[in-house]
């Protein structure tokens, strides 16, 4: 499920951003009520939006696990104090 949001988010935020760079550099047109682009500027478009997605999803995915690790490292930390406070328990042997 983490993986499908890291993905979804990297499209959505890489969509927006090359909609805008694009739409900053006057790549769009208008014809009556459609939006027209070259076939050219409509590949670069389209991969360049890929490479961005794929980046995105990469650095999503590395944030979530230094996230990931650092709640786990507090977790372990945390259960070696309270072992450490508690008295081992006494073996029998039978």
């Amino acid at each position: 499920m983490k993986t499908l949001l890291i993905v979804l988010s990297a499209a959505v935020a890489a969509g927006l951003i090359c909609y805008t760079v694009f739409n900053s550099v006057f790549c769009f047109g208008l014809m009556g009520n459609q939006v027209v682009m070259k076939i050219d500027v409509f590949i670069a478009f389209i991969a360049s939006l890929g490479i961005l997605a794929a980046m995105l999803a990469l650095a999503f995915k590395m944030a979530l696990v230094r996230s990931d690790n650092r709640l786990v490292g507090q977790l372990e930390s945390r259960i070696v104090e309270l072992e450490s406070r508690s008295p081992a328990p006494a073996r029998q042997v039978g």
